[in-house]
């Protein structure tokens, strides 16, 4: 909605950033970082989004595509993939975000925590307009606004999670069929 009528046309993850395609540039991030096989998520447009990677492959990791008929959500999208997803833990990446994550030290600090999931989260500076998280050290304690009658930790400002996560295969058994998020699902 926010992008329309542009999106009718082109799908957000082939929106150029630096005149590289979003999805793609993360895909040969990925690649740089090691990654051999990368799943890709289509619904809306999908076959623009697929025929553009297939003529970047050369650049790209190994890709399998896994299509929505119906759009399934961040985290009906992970649980489509399962059978894909189900041999360790895998990075979770929303292509229509422009950053450059450091996935080597995300997934060091994941491993080293030993949970199940790790979102990489910056300082949300618009908690107004975009969903806060709380947090306490290292751990997400809440999505959204803070609950009545709790005082903000003046010290501690809320989070914002970049749309980029690490996922033991734990958690796939845990995720609802159907459209699901990640945020209000799993998390």
């Amino acid at each position: 909605v926010r992008f329309r009528p542009v999106t009718e046309s082109i799908p957000k993850p082939l929106f150029p950033f630096l005149n590289v395609p979003l999805a793609r540039a993360h895909l040969a991030r990925l690649r740089r970082f090691g990654v051999a096989e990368a799943g890709v998520n289509l619904h809306h447009l999908g076959g623009q989004i697929e025929q553009d990677l297939v003529d970047h492959a050369p650049e790209l990791p190994e890709l399998h595509f896994f299509r929505e008929r119906d759009l399934l959500g961040t985290a009906g999208g992970v649980k489509n993939a399962a059978g894909f997803l189900s041999s360790g833990d895998f990075l979770v990446v929303n292509s229509d975000a422009a950053i450059e994550p450091d996935y080597e030290a995300l997934l060091r600090r994941h491993r080293e925590s030993g949970r199940p999931a790790t979102l990489l989260v910056v300082a949300n500076r618009e908690p107004d307009r975009y969903t806060p998280l709380q947090s306490e050290g290292d751990r997400i304690t809440g999505f959204g606004r803070r609950q009545a009658g709790r005082e903000p930790d003046r010290e501690v400002p809320p989070l914002l999670y970049t749309g980029v996560c690490v996922l033991a295969p734990r958690l796939l058994a845990q995720i609802p069929a159907g459209e699901t998020s990640l945020v209000g699902d799993l998390w």
